[in-house]
């Protein structure tokens, strides 16, 4: 099977973590375009693990713009020719904004398309668009209603993103498939990160981006509120402090600096180092004003990590039973659910945390979610050949 893929290439990206299992597991034959901006962050290293694992990047295109007109038809047909020459059997378009607008291309590529939608993408960008009235807002939601019913079938990561895109548009098929856990990479990680790090304290981890949508100076806030018992305990992590939006970061820095309370800012960590991270926390948090399914928070939990979540949609059928969360948006309440998770019963908090991660391993893996996909592609195929029969 031939497929191209309209994605991010960027090493920590979930779309590449898809690709690269899919190769694999089911031998594709795989062909990726990223964008022209974020082909200047790859380094050749990385475009020769890639080659190496039998993924193929194509020259990029530019990001989908409605203004740039003629910039977009010449993207356009040099995908018609890359279809062509390479053979390709379907088009996996990743991330919908603004990739889901190659969707109105569909019937001159003449090719099966899939769309997967993440989070943010879905849940907030696009559905901005839907509440400006200006003339090129107005052909922006025209379009969008427009590509993504013409989608041969849509996957999303949760149901909030089904919902999202149905208040949109009508499409063909849409299917819930998960982003996934690495659940092989997750109990082999067995680093002593404490050591590493020189933290002799316990930890309590902030493992999301420091970006502003992941809200953490609300989070500071409860920090600010814990008895002087449990600022003198515990040591408070966060990590990417090499973030792209340093500014956001200072004024995050700024505010920890008027905590009395051993806070620490990291650069972001591998895979083996946040997981051993987990395993060594005792707890995690994360309060992101917009959320897709909170593959970190799944990650935490399949790690036996104690969760708490803010008080966004999350689907019942991850989360609910399995991770603490707020209630209403309020630092005090999240101070108080700390403290009551940190002097819960030793006795029952394993039962929970035990509970949680055999919900995640039993049916939120990489490989149980990327099944659903290449059965999807195989559909899609097979009823393109019914068609052109």
């Amino acid at each position: 099977m031939t497929v191209l893929f309209l994605a991010d290439i960027h090493p920590k990206s979930h779309n590449l973590k898809w690709i690269l299992h899919l190769t694999k597991k089911y031998h594709l034959k795989s062909y990726v375009v990223c964008t022209t901006h974020q082909m200047t962050k790859a380094s050749q290293a990385h475009l020769d693990f890639l080659s190496n694992h039998h993924v193929s990047v194509l020259p990029p295109v530019h990001d989908y713009s409605t203004v740039a007109l003629f910039q977009t038809l010449r993207d356009g047909s040099r995908i018609k020719r890359i279809l062509r020459e390479y053979d390709i059997e379907i088009i996996h378009v990743m991330y919908a904004e603004p990739n889901a607008l190659w969707g109105l291309w569909k019937r001159y590529f003449k090719k099966p398309m899939l769309l997967t939608t993440r989070g943010t993408d879905i849940l907030y960008t696009i559905p901005a668009f839907f509440g400006r009235k200006d003339l090129l807002s107005r052909i922006i939601q025209w379009e969008y209603r427009k590509s993504l019913g013409s989608f041969s079938a849509i996957t999303s990561t949760s149901k909030s993103q089904i919902e999202s895109v149905r208040n949109i548009a009508t499409p063909s098929a849409i299917h819930l498939v998960r982003t996934g856990i690495d659940d092989t990479s997750i109990a082999t990680a067995r680093l002593d990160m404490k050591q590493q790090l020189n933290i002799t304290k316990e930890i309590i981890l902030m493992p999301r981006s420091m970006l502003p949508i992941y809200n953490h100076e609300f989070t500071l806030e409860a920090i600010a509120l814990l008895n002087e018992q449990y600022l003198n305990k515990y040591t408070f992590v966060f990590v990417n402090s090499d973030t792209s939006d340093q500014q956001y970061f200072q004024k995050i820095q700024s505010k920890a600096a008027t905590i009395e309370a051993d806070i620490r800012f990291y650069s972001a960590f591998k895979p083996v180092e946040i997981y051993s991270l987990f395993k060594q926390s005792s707890l995690v948090v994360m309060n992101p004003i917009s959320d897709g399914s909170a593959v970190s928070a799944m990650e935490a939990m399949a790690s036996k990590s104690p969760v708490i979540l803010p008080p966004l949609a999350y689907d019942e059928d991850i989360f609910g039973g399995y991770v603490f969360q707020l209630k209403e948006w309020k630092s005090d309440e999240l101070m108080n659910l700390i403290v009551s998770i940190l002097n819960m019963s030793p006795d029952k908090k394993e039962k929970w945390l035990q509970d949680a991660q055999n919900h995640i391993l039993s049916d939120f893996t990489t490989s149980s979610q990327m099944a659903k996909v290449y059965s999807i592609y195989s559909n899609l195929i097979e009823n393109k050949r019914h068609v052109n029969d």
